[in-house]
Protein backbone atom coordinates (compact mmCIF):
# COMPACT_ATOMS: atom_id res chain seq x y z
CA UNK A 1 0.00 0.00 0.00
CA UNK A 2 2.60 2.63 1.07
CA UNK A 3 4.39 2.30 -2.76
CA UNK A 4 0.93 2.80 -4.08
CA UNK A 5 0.19 5.94 -2.16
CA UNK A 6 3.53 7.35 -2.37
CA UNK A 7 2.77 10.85 -4.47
CA UNK A 8 -1.02 10.85 -3.74
CA UNK A 9 -2.99 13.62 -2.20
CA UNK A 10 -5.96 11.67 -0.73
CA UNK A 11 -7.03 7.76 -0.15
CA UNK A 12 -10.48 6.98 -1.07
CA UNK A 13 -11.08 3.69 0.47
CA UNK A 14 -14.38 1.47 -1.60
CA UNK A 15 -14.26 -1.32 1.70
CA UNK A 16 -14.64 -0.95 5.32
CA UNK A 17 -13.58 -2.95 7.92
CA UNK A 18 -11.54 -1.92 10.94
CA UNK A 19 -8.43 -3.94 11.14
CA UNK A 20 -8.06 -3.32 7.05
CA UNK A 21 -8.25 0.43 7.45
CA UNK A 22 -6.46 0.52 10.37
CA UNK A 23 -3.51 -1.07 8.06
CA UNK A 24 -4.20 1.61 5.62
CA UNK A 25 -4.09 4.65 8.60
CA UNK A 26 -0.01 3.27 8.92
CA UNK A 27 0.30 3.59 5.53
CA UNK A 28 -1.14 6.87 5.00
CA UNK A 29 1.43 7.89 8.27
CA UNK A 30 4.38 6.37 6.29
CA UNK A 31 3.23 8.37 3.48
CA UNK A 32 2.41 11.54 4.64
CA UNK A 33 -1.16 11.55 3.36
CA UNK A 34 -3.33 13.43 5.57
CA UNK A 35 -6.92 12.84 3.85
CA UNK A 36 -9.22 9.97 3.45
CA UNK A 37 -12.58 9.10 2.41
CA UNK A 38 -14.07 6.16 3.04
CA UNK A 39 -17.66 4.47 1.76
CA UNK A 40 -19.29 2.95 5.17
CA UNK A 41 -22.59 1.48 5.92
CA UNK A 42 -25.45 2.79 7.84
CA UNK A 43 -26.35 2.16 11.65
CA UNK A 44 -22.74 2.49 12.89
CA UNK A 45 -24.23 5.35 16.02
CA UNK A 46 -27.91 3.44 15.99
CA UNK A 47 -28.88 6.51 14.01
CA UNK A 48 -31.39 5.14 11.46
CA UNK A 49 -34.87 6.41 12.06
CA UNK A 50 -37.92 4.13 12.17
CA UNK A 51 -39.91 2.78 10.20
CA UNK A 52 -36.68 2.05 8.21
CA UNK A 53 -34.67 1.29 11.07
CA UNK A 54 -36.64 -2.16 11.83
CA UNK A 55 -36.36 -3.53 7.84
CA UNK A 56 -32.58 -2.56 7.72
CA UNK A 57 -31.75 -4.06 10.99
CA UNK A 58 -34.03 -7.77 9.91
CA UNK A 59 -32.03 -7.78 6.15
CA UNK A 60 -28.31 -6.55 7.42
CA UNK A 61 -28.52 -7.77 10.99
CA UNK A 62 -27.00 -5.81 13.48
CA UNK A 63 -23.42 -7.05 13.14
CA UNK A 64 -22.97 -5.39 9.52
CA UNK A 65 -22.25 -2.08 11.78
CA UNK A 66 -19.93 -4.01 14.11
CA UNK A 67 -15.98 -3.42 13.41
CA UNK A 68 -16.47 -1.00 11.01
CA UNK A 69 -13.75 1.73 9.70
CA UNK A 70 -15.31 4.90 11.21
CA UNK A 71 -13.89 3.28 14.80
CA UNK A 72 -10.24 3.47 13.08
CA UNK A 73 -11.53 6.47 11.46
CA UNK A 74 -12.27 8.24 15.03
CA UNK A 75 -9.38 7.72 16.84
CA UNK A 76 -7.05 8.52 14.21
CA UNK A 77 -5.31 11.70 13.56
CA UNK A 78 -6.28 11.80 9.87
CA UNK A 79 -8.63 14.50 8.23
CA UNK A 80 -11.50 11.47 6.96
CA UNK A 81 -14.45 11.84 5.64
CA UNK A 82 -16.80 8.37 6.33
CA UNK A 83 -20.14 7.83 3.89
CA UNK A 84 -22.37 6.17 6.18
CA UNK A 85 -24.67 5.38 2.75
CA UNK A 86 -28.25 3.46 2.39
CA UNK A 87 -29.16 1.34 0.22
CA UNK A 88 -27.79 2.09 -2.97
CA UNK A 89 -29.60 1.39 -6.57
CA UNK A 90 -28.83 2.43 -10.12
CA UNK A 91 -30.30 5.40 -11.17
CA UNK A 92 -29.78 8.49 -13.16
CA UNK A 93 -30.12 10.89 -9.79
CA UNK A 94 -27.25 13.02 -8.23
CA UNK A 95 -28.69 14.39 -5.44
CA UNK A 96 -28.25 13.58 -1.92
CA UNK A 97 -28.95 14.45 1.62
CA UNK A 98 -26.07 14.40 3.92
CA UNK A 99 -26.67 14.22 7.44
CA UNK A 100 -23.94 15.01 10.34
CA UNK A 101 -23.04 12.46 13.11
CA UNK A 102 -25.85 12.54 16.02
CA UNK A 103 -28.71 13.73 13.35
CA UNK A 104 -31.11 10.94 12.42
CA UNK A 105 -30.72 9.12 9.49
CA UNK A 106 -33.98 9.71 7.85
CA UNK A 107 -33.53 8.15 4.00
CA UNK A 108 -34.32 4.42 3.01
CA UNK A 109 -32.31 4.46 -0.72
CA UNK A 110 -29.76 6.50 -2.61
CA UNK A 111 -28.06 6.46 -6.74
CA UNK A 112 -24.40 5.49 -6.94
CA UNK A 113 -24.31 8.50 -8.53
CA UNK A 114 -25.30 10.59 -5.99
CA UNK A 115 -22.52 9.01 -3.72
CA UNK A 116 -19.79 9.79 -6.86
CA UNK A 117 -21.59 13.48 -6.89
CA UNK A 118 -21.09 13.87 -3.04
CA UNK A 119 -16.90 12.75 -3.48
CA UNK A 120 -16.85 14.71 -6.12
CA UNK A 121 -17.82 17.18 -4.08
CA UNK A 122 -15.88 16.42 -1.56
CA UNK A 123 -12.51 16.13 -3.69
CA UNK A 124 -13.29 19.75 -5.47
CA UNK A 125 -13.73 21.44 -1.94
CA UNK A 126 -17.36 22.08 -2.94
CA UNK A 127 -18.34 20.44 0.50
CA UNK A 128 -16.29 21.22 3.74
CA UNK A 129 -15.80 18.22 5.52
CA UNK A 130 -13.46 17.20 7.45
CA UNK A 131 -13.24 14.47 10.37
CA UNK A 132 -16.71 13.87 9.96
CA UNK A 133 -19.06 10.91 9.12
CA UNK A 134 -21.80 11.89 6.88
CA UNK A 135 -25.29 10.15 6.37
CA UNK A 136 -26.05 10.23 2.70
CA UNK A 137 -29.43 8.96 1.13
CA UNK A 138 -31.85 10.50 -1.13
CA UNK A 139 -34.27 12.88 -0.79
CA UNK A 140 -38.21 11.96 -0.81
CA UNK A 141 -36.91 8.86 0.78
CA UNK A 142 -37.60 9.99 4.51
CA UNK A 143 -39.45 7.87 6.15
CA UNK A 144 -40.34 5.24 3.87
CA UNK A 145 -39.75 1.07 5.47
CA UNK A 146 -37.48 0.39 2.82
CA UNK A 147 -36.00 1.16 -0.53
CA UNK A 148 -38.32 1.49 -3.50
CA UNK A 149 -36.44 -0.98 -5.25
CA UNK A 150 -36.79 -3.94 -2.74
Amino acid sequence: MVEAMQGQDIVYMNFDDKAITELVITAMHQTGIRRIIQAGVLSVYGEVAEPFAAWNTRMMGEAVAKGCGIEALEASDLDYVYLRMTWLYNGQRREYVASPKGAPFLGAQVTRKAIAQCVLDILTGKREDHRASIGLWEPGSEYKTKPDFY
